[in-house]
């Protein structure tokens, strides 16, 4: 279908590409867009206040398809807000300033988002930058629904500048966060999407990311401790059934993050609570069922032997975990994962 036949009906795909000082590699990244095999969307480019020659670069692209704003810096998450305010298309695609898309990744993206309605977004596996050399370090989220959503639990595995997310899940959990309490901005987000859809991740390096410090989602380093234990409470919270302020909810948040809980709860209680979350996010699929338990596992071993180490001192500790990995009952604590 040709531009011009299209040009007064929404497009399938709107995508955010927000820009602070992204000189260096903004021209790349508009090019590898542009150049997609599927065609049926609008780029809305937002420059958050450059200082450098980024709106320039952004002028010299005449494609109809990209649309540009500017406005005064106001920082990642309140300016991919402001995307969301401009979007036409049912499905939105992420990308960074500093990042490329292999020429397929919007079709595939939308393919699977089109015969998948239960899936709220899609994310691709990505290959690593560093500067201007292409490593052969990749990042390979787990493509399961049920994997994801267990390593949320945790820690973030989605590539954010690869994600599609239907328009829909952002009516019904709300924008990005912009509060200081409430960040990293994209995994915050992905735990209030995790309770209302399915996720998933295309198994196929579609993606560039690039790692540079001068990147607008990389620029600003914080301490996010508390943020993160926060966010793995709450989510932890919502797969056990639990409240977020439980102790066993609570020390296996701290302990996955390598501190000590005010309060140590049994092993036997945590692996109540694992046995909980398994229970939660198993499936009709007995092959990720299975690696799913097998996660649980490492986990539990994990809590383990920081409870030992906690409550016994480091020597003690390793002997007892020692002691009680060669000589407890086989199977105690996958009974049930």
């Amino acid at each position: 279908m040709m531009l011009d036949q299209r040009k007064d009906r929404r497009p399938r795909v709107s995508v955010l590409l927000p820009c602070y000082n992204a000189a260096p590699y903004l021209a790349a990244a508009l090019h590898s867009l542009l150049a997609q095999t599927f065609d049926d969307f609008e780029l809305i480019v937002i420059d958050d206040g450059s200082t450098d020659d980024t709106p320039a670069i952004i002028a010299s692209f005449t494609d109809p398809r990209l649309r540009c704003y500017h406005h005064a810096n106001r920082g990642l998450a309140a300016t991919l807000n402001r995307g969301l305010e401009l979007v036409g298309g049912d499905y939105i695609a992420r990308m960074d300033a500093d990042d490329v898309s292999a020429p397929e990744r919007f079709a595939r993206q939308v393919a699977y988002l089109d015969t998948h309605p239960e899936c709220g977004m899609v994310g691709t596996w990505a290959r690593i930058i560093e500067g201007e050399r292409l490593t052969s370090r990749c990042l390979r989220p787990p493509p399961e629904d049920a994997l994801i959503k267990f390593d949320l639990l945790f820690y973030n595995p989605l590539v954010h500048s690869s994600m599609m997310i239907r328009r829909e899940v952002f009516d019904r959990v709300g924008p990005y966060a912009t509060v200081e309490q409430r960040q990293p901005q994209d995994y915050e987000l992905w735990s209030r999407i995790m309770p209302h859809y399915r996720l998933a991740n295309l198994p196929e390096l579609l993606h560039d990311y690039r790692e540079v410090p001068t990147s607008i989602s990389r620029s600003r380093k914080r301490d996010l401790t508390t943020q993160l234990e926060m966010l793995n409470r709450a989510n932890l919270a919502w797969a056990a059934d639990r409240a977020a302020d439980d102790a066993a909810v609570t020390a296996l948040a701290q302990l996955a993050r390598g501190h000590r809980p005010p309060v140590m709860p049994s092993i036997r209680e945590l692996t109540v609570l694992m046995q909980a979350v398994v229970a939660r996010l198993r499936g009709s699929d007995e092959a990720v069922n299975a690696r799913l338990a097998e996660l649980a596992m490492q986990r539990l071993e994990n809590a383990r032997f920081l409870h030992y180490t906690y409550c016994y001192g480091n020597g003690p500790g390793r002997l007892l975990r020692l002691f009680d990995t060669v000589f407890r009952k086989p199977g105690r604590i996958r009974e049930g994962l």
